[in-house]
Formats: structure tokens, sequence, C-alpha cells
């Protein structure tokens, strides 16, 4: 079952790589791209207060808190691989996959293993924070 989820969405993973390694007149990086940009989980945040958001930092670290009714910031390291963005936090505890979509974050339920108070469904969005 996880093989077919991620095989059906390997073409999807190449394609989005490819798109973000060459946009416009220069080529990018996918880590480029994602670097500095913050994303908002498209159903809210824990017991539905306030928002569920991920940063992604520039130096390869991130940042997640589920919302204002969550004591829990998880934080760690990101990386891609084969077009997949990774979220490792620094405890071991969690391990959450993602395809970049758009701009926006598609979770990848197999082979995560999901957040501590929000459970993130497969294919559920973190839409970019343009603000």
């Amino acid at each position: 079952m996880k093989e077919r989820t991620v095989m059906k969405r390997l073409p999807l993973a190449l394609t989005t790589s490819a798109a973000l390694l060459c946009t416009g007149c220069s080529c990018q990086t996918a880590e480029t791209v994602l670097a500095g940009k913050s994303y908002v989980y498209e159903k809210g945040g824990f017991a539905g207060i306030g928002e569920f958001g991920i940063r992604l930092d520039a130096d390869g670290t991130f940042s997640y808190y589920e919302g204002w009714a969550s004591s829990y910031v998880g934080y760690g390291s990101w990386t891609i691989e084969n077009g997949v963005l990774i979220l490792s936090t620094d405890d071991g505890n969690y391990v959450n996959r993602f395809m970049v979509e758009g701009g926006d974050l598609v979770f990848l339920e197999d082979d995560s293993t999901n957040f501590l108070y929000v459970k993130v469904a497969d294919g559920e969005k973190f839409l970019r924070d343009n603000n």
C-alpha cells in the first residue's frame, strides 16, 4: 500500500522538482525555493484554536506549532530527497513527508509519523503563507 501511494506521486515529484529547479531565467534548487517560507494547515490548529503553522528556515531547520491549544513546538531539520520534503524533529519522535505542489505542501501519510495533536490525512495541504 505504501509503495503504491509513493509510486503514484513519483511523476508529480519529478515534475515538481524540475519546475522548482528552473523557474524563470535563473535556475534555483528546491531548497532555495522553500527556504524562509511559512505554511499554514488548511484545516486549522489543534482544538480549532489558532493556526497550525510550519516554518522552513534557510539554514535547513524548521519549526512548527499546532495551534494555541498546543504546548508542543516541534523543531528539527528539513531535507529534500527524491523530490520529497522531509521534516525530522531533533528529538527523533516525528518524521513527516510532503510533496511540493503549486507552492503548497501536500502531506504524505505513508512513511510519516504524523503530528502530536493534529492528525493530518494523506493529501491534506499546508498552504504557503504570503504574509
